[in-house]
């Protein structure tokens, strides 16, 4: 991932670069076993990615999966790799008031495609600092990456 340095460039690319921005606190670990913390997730900004869909049926239509972006312990020792995971989503036959605050809540985040631009804030909690960088988000086949870095 590219780095973006000072305070002018921070903000010009968080307010006006007008490419989709996450979000992620590297100081909010979830820890995978009790009592074990060398396995970790953390789970930052909701992000949705276009995809096409591959049925005939649909074939060419778009579609949206809900995406959180996420790093594990088994991540890039030189940084974070980042991944989107993805979520299911459907609407069912008991659909309710539950259902319709989260799809509000999906409605406004950001939405990705192949080869877009995002620009990812890291930041630490803990000691208050943060770090700002741009990636490429890549789609590789069921899975999907901010991982076609800028160098």
């Amino acid at each position: 991932m590219k780095n973006i340095t000072g305070r002018h460039n921070i903000a010009t690319a968080i307010n006006m670069s007008g490419k989709p921005v996450v979000t992620i606190d590297l100081d909010n670990k979830d820890y995978m076993l009790p009592g074990d913390e060398t396995f970790w997730g953390i789970y930052g900004s909701k992000i949705r990615v276009a995809r096409q869909y591959t049925n005939p049926r649909y074939k060419g239509e778009t579609y949206y999966d809900h995406a959180t972006l996420a790093t594990y312990s088994d991540s890039s020792d030189k940084g974070h790799a980042y991944d989107l995971f993805t979520h299911g989503f459907g609407i069912y036959a008991d659909f309710g008031y539950e259902d319709v605050v989260e799809d509000a809540e999906w409605a406004n985040t950001p939405i990705v495609h192949d080869g877009d631009h995002v620009i990812v804030v890291e930041l630490h909690s803990k000691t208050r600092e943060y770090a700002v960088k741009e990636g490429v988000v890549t789609l590789n086949g069921a899975n999907i990456t901010p991982a076609g870095y800028i160098d």
